[in-house]
């Protein structure tokens, strides 16, 4: 072999090894793209079951099955809304898809046709209003068994969607399923006396001493179908606050005391006190330590004086009421403020003077 021939062999070497180092590298890029990508999925929650952790699926057929928006299901004689376009952040997740079964199957069908109407149009709550402004049935193409319905908004009267089936020969037939909408609390008030502790405020002032709620006031968005509602409460202090007892040198260790989580039952049952440092869980009283630092007099003293200077301006507590139905839930927090008069400091002790008097 020629020099010349030997340095030929040696290029071509050359260029298949790095042909083939490029290809390898070429093939572990698109691996590693195909493996990221594939973990990227993974991650990825889309809107609606985000919605769904909150409210579940958006409607139930008669026997109780829910129904999952996208999926296409039989045409049931009854189903349930349990949410609306209002109410959710995405408008697909208030649309079911249903298909209606028309006999025979091997029928000829001139026409199929889908609408909704009232079943009482005269009702109080009805007369006067238009369905369509509450819910919605659109055939998915001219003449197609499948519709898609969706609930725009709450409704207090009972809907019916009627299929209308015609075939060549002029026979026909029809069917109805019925439409309800859940019961869901729009919203609470806590009532003691003149305070209240309300969904719709972000904040409230404590003009007294001890909260003990004797009313509780709700509110439902239009419905059908009633519902059963239990809560808890949950009452937390505050982040703001505890940086004003920090801001004491003599005040050491100080942090958030656990939450303080209650049944209905025991909400209804007991008082609390919104206002104190302390904590006292005797069978009279729940008072609650929201913060917690050294079980000194003087530390504590000092935490009384810093919490009473700023207990108007930041939030004490943090009252959170969480209400779990069949088939929906509603929560709120508020931030608590106490009106520096009310906030009692408990008396400790009484001191006597260590020195013997002689009269």
């Amino acid at each position: 072999m020629s020099n010349n021939e030997l340095y030929e062999h040696k290029r071509s070497d050359t260029v298949k090894w790095i042909l083939t180092l490029l290809a390898f590298i070429l093939v572990g890029v698109m691996l590693a793209g195909i493996i990221l990508g594939w973990f990227d999925k993974k991650e990825e929650v889309p809107a609606e079951e985000e919605l769904q952790t909150e409210t579940g699926l958006p409607a139930i057929d008669d026997s109780g099955a829910e129904l999952v928006s996208g999926t296409v299901y039989s045409m049931p004689k009854a189903m349930a809304f349990r949410s609306a376009a209002v109410l959710a952040d995405n408008q697909s997740y208030t649309a079911v898809t249903l298909n209606a079964n028309v006999q025979p199957e091997l029928a000829d069908i001139g026409t199929i046709t889908f609408s909704a109407a009232w079943v009482n149009a005269e009702s109080e709550w009805a007369s006067g209003k238009d369905v369509s402004d509450y819910l919605t049935v659109t055939q998915t193409a001219a003449n197609s068994k499948q519709a898609t319905v969706q609930c725009l908004q709450p409704f207090g009267e009972q809907i019916k969607i009627i299929v209308n089936a015609t075939g060549l020969d002029d026979t026909s037939a029809s069917a109805e399923c019925t439409v309800d909408f859940m019961q869901r609390i729009s919203k609470v008030t806590f009532k003691d006396g003149d305070i209240s502790i309300s969904s719709d405020a972000d904040s409230v002032v404590m003009d007294t001493s001890v909260f003990k709620c004797d009313e509780i006031l709700y509110e439902y968005y239009p419905y059908t179908v009633e519902d059963d509602f239990s809560f808890r409460v949950d009452l937390n202090g505050t982040e703001e606050m505890l940086d004003v007892i920090n801001e004491s040198d003599d005040i050491l260790n100080s942090k958030l005391n656990p939450d303080y989580s209650v049944n209905e039952t025991e909400f209804k049952q007991n008082q609390f006190y919104f206002n104190r440092l302390v904590s006292n869980d005797s069978d009279s009283n729940r008072i609650h330590g929201f913060y917690d630092f050294d079980d000194d007099e003087d530390v504590q003293e000092s935490a009384y004086k810093f919490v009473r200077e700023a207990c108007e301006t930041t939030p004490f507590a943090t009252f959170t009421a969480k209400f779990t139905g069949s088939h929906s839930t509603f929560s709120f927090t508020t931030d608590l403020y106490v009106v520096a008069d009310n906030f009692i400091v408990p008396v400790k002790s009484v001191t006597l003077d260590q020195s013997n008097i002689v009269i």
